[in-house]
């Protein structure tokens, strides 16, 4: 099993957006046991001409859950993502 976590701008090539046009723009994960950050992508400086970007996948393997970064950044809308997934 895994999840694909990624983010994108809602109606982004209708409204003419990406995430330079974001001030302070960002994505993150978090441990909840003690509130410490893990990874943490600026979405406005890292991926400025893009509307979506895959963050990572969390993932199960021999029973545990991992983390694994991809950053990749597209133009390609979130129906790409559906339909490459599913």
């Amino acid at each position: 099993m895994e999840i694909l976590v990624m983010v994108s701008i809602h109606e982004a090539e209708a409204r003419r957006h990406h995430f330079g046009l974001l001030k302070e723009a960002y994505i993150r994960l978090v441990d909840v046991e003690n509130n410490r950050e893990i990874l943490r992508y600026d979405l406005d400086q890292e991926f400025g001409n893009c509307t979506e970007v895959e963050f990572g996948k969390l993932y199960i393997e021999d029973g545990e859950w991992h983390f694994m970064a991809s950053g990749m950044g597209t133009n390609t809308g979130l129906q790409a993502y559906v339909d490459k997934y599913v």
